[in-house]
């Protein structure tokens, strides 16, 4: 939308009129409604911890956004301090030191053991497919530890490096376990009508016409027309006037809009004496609750509302003379509230007492907003954090059910407005029989074992699971135990790849661990029985 403002300079006097209002919400760029893993290892088997540099790269396979990366790590000590960024490659393959939009930062601790974390990329990160970038760690305080493949070289499309001279190689580990998940931005176009298609006037006066405009994705509309002024009147609701004129045939006039951007003033000003109309200059001033809040010269003028609250807009012109006029708009910034995003960490099955990541993020129009961010996770337990200022964040959260059922983890995040935004998603925590069926149809989805290597896996998985059923954990424990020995004999003999070996046997150490047999907080060591 143009805001226009227009008037006329006497020797003695100036006057401007303003004609025009202004909306306030803050254009956001349309966010990503989905994202799609696109490279990873997962491989878990040694780690690095206690070096201040390390990074992944990785050779991207699709074109887009990079929205978040995951990382198998954990907080030995209970606390680190990290920042994590996106890095162009040099040539001979290392991290160049080149950031490629902002590194993420995150405070605090990891739950144990081997876990995937999400970290939220904020601008997300603009990668080509087939290109190699580099996923960065640098550690500021405590300790970070990172899990990768040991000498098994997982990845073929990146390595591990470490240390701030990156140093790499098989001594130190061949590739980081990581995952990057690439987005998928949807953007509609607003819609515009005319309450009156056409308009008829007498010769002299000034035809005017009503009418709506809509925006699907909620972002800020600005609105122009070919000719004569078009104003906003409301929310989602516009009028326009042109300067009567003599015309010989009808006119038709046309309404455009676009959206994501903010909103211009125009002014204007004329005089009684031509020969002063050259040497006006012009001034806009900006108050927000009464301070300084922005400037600017010229006809043409824009500011962005950075919070909620009175800003007076005041445009002034002045002539050679020193004559100057200037009137002024007040305008009412309201609160937008936060938008929130949820996401939960995925895994082979989902046991009680096995620990869930969620992932959350908001972005929020108003920039000096605090923030609280409110999590519950279905099971009458929750948690509560403040946020500083800011329109945006990425945090993650954990929590680790008792039973076995299916949970609404609700994120509510409040700003210091009372304005609220809600993401929920769904957990579903299954028995021990359940999760013991999930694994056996990952192994019947092995193509490289044949029909008896699978039926004698089986087996020992349906056992297992006719013991927990009855309430026998020792013996569901031993069947288990047999099926992990028969399972690592198929791995050694290179029937079972490293990756799959990897998924199935964390899932069976996960049932293991919800029927209190092994310690996952001990890396499975057996308890005393």
């Amino acid at each position: 939308m143009k805001n226009s403002l227009r008037g006329s300079v006497s020797r003695g006097s100036f006057a401007a009129a303003l004609a025009a209002t202004l909306s306030l919400a803050i254009a956001v760029p349309a966010q990503a409604t989905t994202d799609t893993l696109d490279q990873s290892q997962t491989l878990t088997m040694s780690s690095q911890r206690q070096i201040t540099f390390l990074a992944q790269t990785f050779t991207a396979g699709m074109s887009g956004q990079l929205d978040r990366v995951s990382l198998a790590a954990d907080t030995t000590t209970g606390f680190a301090n990290i920042r994590v960024s996106i890095q162009t490659v040099s040539a001979s393959g290392t991290p160049s030191g080149t950031t490629l939009g902002s590194p993420t930062a995150f405070s605090g601790s990891f739950v144990c053991c081997r876990q995937f974390h999400d970290f939220a990329l904020n601008p997300t990160v603009s990668i080509t497919s087939g290109t190699r970038y580099a996923i960065v760690v640098q550690t500021v305080g405590g300790v970070f530890t990172w899990y990768n493949s040991s000498t098994l070289d997982a990845y073929t499309g990146g390595r591990l490096y470490v240390s701030s001279t990156w140093l790499t190689g098989s001594q130190w580990g061949e590739d980081f376990a990581f995952r990057t998940w690439v987005a998928a931005s949807t953007n509609s176009a607003p819609s515009v009508a005319a309450d009156t298609a056409a308009v008829n006037v007498n010769e002299g006066t000034a035809p005017t016409n009503t009418g709506t405009f809509f925006d699907p994705d909620g972002e800020t509309v600005t609105l122009s027309a070919s000719s004569g002024a078009v104003t906003k009147t409301g929310a989602g609701t516009w009028s326009w006037t042109r300067a009567a004129s003599d015309e010989a045939v009808p006119q038709t006039e046309s309404i455009t809009a676009d959206d994501g951007q903010s909103e211009p003033f125009t002014g204007a000003a004329t005089t009684a004496f031509a020969g002063d109309s050259a040497g006006l200059t012009y001034s806009w001033r900006v108050t927000k609750n009464g301070a300084a809040y922005a400037s600017g010269s010229n006809t043409s003028f824009a500011f962005t509302p950075d919070d909620d609250g009175t800003y007076v807009v005041t445009f002034q012109a002045t002539d050679d003379g020193g004559i100057s006029g200037s009137d002024s708009m007040t305008i009412i910034g309201t609160n937008v509230p936060p938008t929130a995003h949820v996401s939960v960490g995925q895994s082979l099955v989902t046991v009680p007492l096995q620990s869930v990541t969620f992932g959350g993020s908001f972005t929020d129009p108003g920039a000096l907003d605090t923030h609280r961010v409110t999590w519950n996770f279905g099971d009458a337990s929750s948690s509560t954090s403040n946020l500083g200022p800011g329109g945006s964040a990425n945090f993650v959260a954990s929590h680790a059910y008792s039973a076995a059922g299916t949970y609404t983890v609700r994120l509510t995040v409040t700003d210091d407005d009372g304005g609220a935004g809600q993401a929920t998603a769904t957990v579903t925590v299954q028995t021990a029989q359940s999760a013991l069926s999930t694994i056996a149809g990952a192994v019947n989805g092995l193509a490289s074992l044949n029909a008896g290597q699978k039926n004698s896996l089986v087996a020992k998985l349906k056992a297992a699971s006719a013991s927990a059923a009855r309430g026998d954990n020792r013996a569901c424990n031993n069947q288990l135990n047999a099926f992990l020995n028969e399972f690592e004999a198929d791995v050694k003999t290179s029937k079972v790849s490293a990756l799959q070996a990897n998924t199935i046997t964390g899932a069976v150490y996960a049932v293991k661990g919800s029927l209190g047999s092994y310690n996952r907080f001990l890396e499975w060591w057996p308890l005393a029985e």
